[in-house]
Order: C-alpha cells, then structure tokens, then sequence
C-alpha cells in the first residue's frame, strides 16, 4: 500500500468515527430532553429503554407503546402526577382536586362519596345531592327535599312545612292540614273546624257556639241535655246515644225512641212485639186485653 492510498483509508476511518461520534451525542440529548420533559409535566419517568422524538415531544418505547403527552396542551394542569405507563392516566391531583370516574382531576365537593360528570351522586349521611351536583346538610324534621330549591318538600309526621320550606312544630291537635303560616284549614274526621280550632262533631247538633264549640241548636227531633243532642223522648241517654226511652216510647235499632202502636202497653221487644201490658191488663200473644 503505497502512501496515498493510506491517507484515504486513514481519512475514511476518521469520518467514520465522526460519524458514530455525532449518533451517540444526539442519542444522549434526547434522552437528556425526555427525562427533563416529564418532569417538567408531571410525568413519572419510566425505565431506562424508554426515548422521545425531541422534534414533536412525543415518542415511542421499544415496546411500541406511545409515551404520555410532553406539553400542557394535553394535560390535566390540576394533575399533580402520571403513571408512567399506558394509557399515562393521572394518579394523583394537586390539593383540593380528586380523580372523578374519568381520570380527570376536579374539585372536591365537600361531604360527596361519588362523583359523575364532575358533579356528586351521593353524599355522606346527614346530606342530600343538590340540583347542581353538590351536597346541602338535611334540614330537621324534613322527609324529603327539593334539590332545586335545598328546601324541604315533606315533613315527618307530626310536622308542617312553612312558606320557607322549612318544617315547623307539631300540628295542632286534632288537625289534619295547615297553611303556611300554621293555622288549621282542614281537621280530623269527627271533628270541624272552629275559628282556628278542631272541636268534636256532636251528632245531631245544627248549630254551634263560636267561642265555646258546644252545640246550641239540635236537628229536628231532638233535644239538648248535658251538651249533647238526645231524643226528645229518650229519659236516659250516654252523651247522643239513648239507653232508656219515656213511657208509651220504645228504643229501636237505630237507638231512637218510636212510640208504642200497640193498645195499653207499655213495653215492647225489637221485633215490636208487646212484652208488658198496663195494670189491670192481661199479655196474650203480643196483644194486651
């Protein structure tokens, strides 16, 4: 080999070498610029194998699987932390944010147990979820809420709902329904209502005293005595109800007093047959002679 033919070999060694030299320098920047790429967003570095293409920030592993995003357009800024591995999910949010169904970081919603579409679906016991996803503490005595307006929709029993949407002490006794301002509009059965009161219904009573709520007028046929409306020819009675009927009256189903048509007597049975007769009279099937 004569010397100008080992200057060109000498020569074609040296940009060989170049060459190889310059491959590796950009090998080392690359991995140099991912590994400052991930930190920089949040990313957990992964294994040593792993390279990025400098030029699109993005890259490929030798496994072939994609390498997270490198720049903010597609990532969750209230992220705090990625897995290192596809799909490159956000693992843990900054402070005040959660990780909702999605993998996306959102925040907290005081007293919430699940999340949906950024909003709560459930709360914590002693809460209700609100209209816009969020949780409202129960008001008392309420049974049911309105999660549009936070009041209360139903009281327990026992309790009435104001105009505020708020329940309110127990009813009034023997009421059945008050306005919102508490007053009686509607009582119990067997009782009417007195001015703002509940008074007992006296059977057979037509008119009522509007300060007391006794009976002061009866029906037809019938007679005030201790309150009460009674037969007018009853001579005992239990409040309306008669047990003894006056001489030449007997008491019937209905617990009224019908007169005896059955000639000197003076007591009959239900089927309206004569059981006793006048003195001096004789009982002869029914009949009195």
């Amino acid at each position: 080999m004569d010397d100008e033919e080992f200057q060109n070999v000498s020569s074609g060694k040296s940009k060989l070498e170049d060459i190889i030299n310059s491959r590796i320098t950009l090998v080392i920047q690359a991995e140099s610029w991912t590994s400052q790429s991930y930190t920089q967003h949040g990313y957990q570095t992964g294994q040593s194998n792993q390279t990025a293409n400098p030029t699109t920030g993005s890259g490929s592993s030798s496994y072939g699987s994609p390498k997270p995003p490198t720049t903010y357009q597609n990532k969750d800024i209230n992220c705090q932390t990625y897995s290192y591995k596809y799909p490159y999910q956000c693992i843990k949010c900054h402070d005040s944010y959660t990780i909702n169904n999605y993998g996306i970081c959102q925040i907290v919603i005081a007293q919430c147990l699940e999340y949906s579409n950024s909003k709560c679906t459930k709360c914590s016991d002693g809460y209700f979820v609100t209209s816009q996803g969020k949780c409202s503490a129960n008001l008392p005595n309420c049974a049911k809420h309105n999660p549009t307006t936070c009041k209360c929709a139903q009281c327990n029993p026992g309790f009435y709902l104001d105009y505020s949407g708020n329940c309110q002490i127990q009813l009034p006794p023997n009421c059945a329904k008050v306005n919102y301002k508490g007053v009686c509009i509607l009582c119990n059965t067997n009782f009417y209502l007195l001015g703002q009161l509940c008074v007992p219904i006296i059977q057979f009573c037509k008119t009522y005293d509007q300060v007391t709520g006794n009976c002061s007028v009866c029906v037809d046929s019938y007679t005030l005595k201790d309150q009460y409306c009674v037969d007018k020819n009853c001579l005992t009675a239990n409040k309306s109800i008669c047990i003894q009927c006056a001489p030449g009256y007997f008491l019937n189903s209905s617990n009224q007093c019908e007169p005896i048509n059955i000639s000197y007597c003076i007591e009959v049975n239900p089927q309206k047959e004569c059981v006793k007769c006048l003195p001096n009279y004789i009982l002869s099937n029914g009949q009195c002679f």
